[in-house]
C-alpha cells in the first residue's frame, strides 16, 4: 500500500476546498468573520461518549487537517466548556506521524517530518465563549501565549452582567493577557446569552477575519440552530470528520440542542466535498 504525506495532503485538501467554493477567508474589515465549522464525530454522529466524556475521534491523519486548518484561520472558537472538560491550548500545535510498513525483509518505521513551516506557521487567536466568565484564572489557554511567543492570548466574549458585575475577575484575566469583550444587552438571547450573530459582529470588530468554530457540543448546535433560523448565513463552511467508530446511545451528538419544528425541516449541505483521511472520511460543504 502506498502511503501519502498527510502534511502534503491536508494543505492540497483546503487548496481544493478554497479554489472550488471561491472562499474568501480574509475579508477586509468584515462585519461578519468568515465561519468555517469543524467537529469530528463517529458513524452514530456522536461527538463524546456516555457522560459526555471526550473521546478521541480522528485519526492522525484527519488529526493533521484539523492543525493545519487551525493555522489558515485568524481565531478559533470553543465554548468554556471546552475549557473546564479539557484545558486545551488551542494552537496548531506540530503532528508527528508515524507509519508501519510492512516489506519483504519485515517490519519498520517511517517518520513523514512535517514540512519546516509549521516551525513559524500562524496560531489562531483563541476565543472563548464564557456567558458567566467562569474560566478559571489558570488555565493554560489565559497563560499559555506566555510559555511559546508564537501564540496568542485569548478573547473571552461573556454577557453584560458579568461583564459589568465581575470587574475583579476581568481585571485579573486581562492583566494576564487576555481580552474581555461583550455586548448590548439588546443584542442577548432570554437567558443573558450573547446570540450568535452579536458575538460574530462584536468578533469582526475586533479585526478577526475568519474563525473555525471547534466545540464543544452546545457551541456547535448553537451555530447550527442560528444558521436555521436566522435570515442571514452564519456559517459560511463545514467540515465534518466521520470515524469509523460506534458510540451507542449515550453519547453525545453534535446536534443534539437543535430543534427544528419543520421550518426548515431540516439544514442543507450544498455542493459537498469529500476525501478519505487514513481510516477516516472528511466532507466539506456550503451550507
Amino acid at each position: 500500500m502506498e502511503y501519502e504525506n498527510p502534511y502534503s495532503n491536508a494543505k492540497q485538501f483546503w487548496s481544493a476546498v478554497k479554489t472550488k467554493f471561491e472562499l474568501d477567508t480574509q475579508r477586509t474589515a468584515p462585519v461578519k468573520p468568515f465561519v468555517t465549522l469543524t467537529f469530528a464525530q463517529s458513524l452514530d454522529a456522536k461527538i463524546s461518549s456516555a457522560n459526555k466524556q471526550q473521546i478521541l475521534l480522528s485519526c492522525k491523519e484527519s488529526m493533521v487537517l484539523t492543525h493545519h486548518l487551525r493555522t489558515v484561520h485568524d481565531a478559533i472558537l470553543v465554548g468554556v466548556g471546552t475549557v473546564l472538560t479539557d484545558d486545551p491550548r488551542l494552537n496548531g500545535k506540530r503532528i508527528v506521524t508515524y507509519f508501519l510498513l510492512a516489506d519483504i525483509v519485515g517490519r519498520y518505521m517511517i517518520r513523514f517530518v512535517e514540512p519546516s513551516e509549521y516551525e513559524t506557521a500562524h496560531n489562531p487567536t483563541p476565543v472563548i465563549l464564557d456567558t458567566n466568565l467562569r474560566i478559571p484564572e489558570n488555565a493554560r489557554i489565559i497563560h499559555y501565549h506566555k510559555q511559546d511567543s508564537r501564540c496568542k492570548p485569548p478573547i473571552i466574549v461573556c454577557s453584560p452582567t458579568a461583564y459589568n458585575s465581575s470587574s475583579s475577575k476581568k481585571s485579573t484575566l486581562e492583566s494576564y493577557g487576555a481580552k474581555v469583550i461583550t455586548v448590548d444587552e439588546a443584542d442577548c438571547d432570554v437567558s443573558g446569552r450573547p446570540t450568535i450573530g452579536a458575538i460574530l459582529v462584536a468578533l469582526g470588530g475586533q479585526g478577526v477575519r475568519s474563525i473555525m468554530v471547534e466545540g464543544g457540543s452546545q457551541i456547535i448546535g448553537s451555530f447550527l440552530k442560528e444558521q436555521a433560523t436566522s435570515t442571514n448565513s452564519t456559517i459560511d463552511l463545514m467540515i465534518v470528520t466521520v470515524s469509523p467508530k460506534i458510540i451507542g446511545s449515550l453519547g453525545t451528538g453534535p446536534t443534539d440542542s437543535i430543534v427544528l419544528d419543520g421550518s426548515p425541516p431540516a439544514i442543507e449541505l450544498k455542493d459537498q466535498m469529500y476525501k478519505q483521511f487514513g481510516c477516516d472520511f472528511v466532507v466539506a460543504s456550503l451550507l
